[in-house]
């Protein structure tokens, strides 16, 4: 199970600028989380393993697809739907298992 894929708290934007700049991610990312938006720079992931790594980073980058084409269908006109928070938590729930 990966609770961190369903966290509402698990993704981290971050700046990052200097010669401390991974100890800054280090500490932006914290204990628990395992996502993160540079910003301007892109995604990063860190894992337990490069399998759990390496899933993650997709993971999120299918999110932003899915963002930007949501994003993108609403400029459009099309009516922009939030999903619940229970019920992103269920699915993630289900997702994870």
């Amino acid at each position: 199970m990966l609770p961190h894929l369903r966290c509402p708290d698990c993704i981290r934007s971050h700046q990052a600028f200097g010669e401390d700049e991974g100890e800054e991610i280090a500490k932006s990312l914290g204990p628990k989380n395992k996502t993160g938006v540079l910003q301007n720079h892109g995604l990063i992931t860190v894992g337990e393993t490069v399998d759990e790594t390496v899933f993650l980073f997709n993971m999120m980058e299918k999110q932003c697809e899915i963002q930007l084409s949501v994003a993108a269908a609403a400029a459009g006109g099309m009516p922009y739907a939030v999903i619940p928070p229970a019920d992103a938590e269920f699915t993630g729930a289900a997702n994870n298992e």
